[in-house]
């Protein structure tokens, strides 16, 4: 599955600046900053914390709506996109941790490490752990060039995020708040 959510920006009337930033697919995914670059790095860490609630709760995963113009793309770095999948192949298969900790002769307490989104563990004993569900990774790159749409942001890119403007994937300045 693709883990890229669109996600709504609106002037944070409340506060008077910034902007709050909702997830229609993810609920309760909401969160906001005063600038638009600061609400983008807010909404890439509630989307993860989200999704790793859905994983606590032990509930399927939301799937992503379509884009729609004037919404901005979020997508997870790809460590937790990989254990996502886990997550989402053991849940369909019916296979408990202590069933993959015995598949993997590992102990489950280790297993349940490997769904802990904000746990950083190796990408190898991720996919040594989706292997022995039956699953096998993919990397999909994408030009941006090429894209149907504004390309996704990752946080793997932040330091290169925005290729000709330092403020927004598409180009144009979002309107700040007047105050």
């Amino acid at each position: 599955m693709q883990y890229v959510y669109p996600c709504d920006f609106t002037p944070d009337e409340e506060e008077g600046d910034g902007f709050v930033v909702t997830f229609p697919d993810v609920r309760g995914g909401t969160t906001g900053g005063k600038t638009f670059k600061e609400s983008i790095i807010l909404a890439e860490d509630c989307l993860v914390v989200m999704l790793g609630a859905y994983i606590d709760c032990h509930e399927e995963l939301p799937t992503p709506g379509p884009w729609a113009k004037g919404q901005e793309l979020i997508t997870v770095q790809p460590l937790i996109a990989a254990q996502l999948d886990l997550y989402t192949a053991m849940r369909e298969q019916g296979i408990t941790t202590a069933d993959l900790a015995q598949r993997l002769n590992l102990r489950e307490a280790e297993v349940k490490k490997l769904l802990i989104l904000d746990y950083r563990t190796s990408i190898g004993k991720v996919v040594e752990a989706l292997e022995a569900v039956g699953c096998k990774p993919a990397v999909a790159i994408r030009s941006l060039k090429s894209a149907p749409f504004p390309f996704a942001l990752t946080g793997c890119s932040r330091l290169k995020r925005f290729i000709s403007n330092p403020d927004r994937i598409d180009g144009q300045q979002p309107k700040e708040p007047t105050k």
